[in-house]
């Protein structure tokens, strides 16, 4: 999931079960470890101001159930998969 969002999706939002996600919002809180799963299996996801200057004033970007997150994933690399360069990681 982090590497779909990380390196292959360009989207500026990504709906999954019905409600749309910045995707940037999304990429930041995995790049910056603020991301934890629920013991309902649910990722929770945060973001903050990227200078720094205010760490733990925490901005909530969402709670995604993780099969619903791997599906997302799963089907984005299916319908992208001749924009995604396997072998760099990168998308076209």
């Amino acid at each position: 999931i982090d590497s779909v969002i990380t390196h292959c999706c360009n989207e500026e939002t990504i709906n999954i079960s019905g409600i749309d996600y910045s995707v940037e919002k999304i990429r930041n809180s995995f790049a910056h470890g603020r991301w934890y799963i629920t013991i309902d299996n649910s990722i929770m996801m945060y973001d903050a101001d990227p200078r720094n200057v205010q760490d733990y004033n925490l901005e909530f970007v969402g709670k995604i159930d993780v099969g619903a997150f791997e599906e997302w994933a799963d089907t984005f690399v299916e319908q992208n998969k001749k924009k995604i360069d396997v072998v760099r990681g990168s998308y076209r």
